[in-house]
């Protein structure tokens, strides 16, 4: 009888060193962190690109503090209108395939309504268009990015915009591709037109550095 006691005890050592020697082993394996999005995040992709800039220049401008690469057959056009600074990088078209292909630079300093007609402080990433549907890390620099392609008489306008909001400024990088919809030759959506696939324009935005 007494053995049989025994016999008891041991099982009951065994089975608790057991446990212990189980629950250390879990809590001593490395556990996979979970991160739970809230309703507002915006997913973010990293910026990459193969494309050969050689021969190419650096447009730089010290006021606000940027930098950007772009083709040399290309030449950049400053102006100033009431919401800010701009700079546009044409590139050369022919009439043969009346296509037109730019990259809109606007330092924007105030916001702009839907109508146009007012531009108050201070700067916005949401003027005339939808609210950003992803963003985008260029250079260590998180712009948010929408789609602000529009038709015309005659024509179809793709473009997305670039935004971030750096002191008190917006800069808003846009790259666009303009082409006719009158002919057979040109469909209305035609996918060989997507801003988003262009290699150079792409290749332009990642360029993009803040200088200060």
């Amino acid at each position: 009888m007494k053995n049989k006691g025994s016999a008891v005890v041991w099982v009951i050592i065994i089975i608790a060193i057991l446990v212990i020697a189980g629950g250390i082993y879990f809590y001593s394996q490395p556990k996979e962190s979970v991160v739970v999005p809230t309703q507002n995040q915006v997913a973010t992709s990293t910026a990459t690109t193969s494309t050969n800039t050689t021969g190419w220049q650096t447009y730089t401008d010290s006021q606000y503090g940027f930098s950007i690469e772009y083709p040399g057959s290309v030449q950049p056009q400053e102006g100033y209108a009431v919401s800010g600074k701009g700079v546009k990088f044409s590139f050369p078209s022919s009439d043969s395939n009346r296509v037109t292909k730019t990259l809109g630079i606007l330092l924007a300093t105030t916001s702009i309504n839907n109508l146009g007609t007012a531009f108050n402080p201070p700067a916005s990433c949401k003027d005339f268009g939808p609210n950003a549907t992803s963003s985008v890390a260029i250079n260590g620099i998180v712009f948010m990015k929408g789609d602000t392609s529009y038709p015309a008489t005659g024509q179809r306008i793709t473009a997305t915009e670039y935004c971030v909001i750096k002191g008190e400024v917006a800069y808003k990088l846009t790259p666009s591709i303009e082409y006719p919809t009158d002919d057979a030759t040109y469909d209305g959506f035609n996918p060989a037109f997507n801003v988003n696939n262009d290699v150079i324009l792409n290749q332009m935005i990642y360029t993009f550095k803040f200088t200060n």
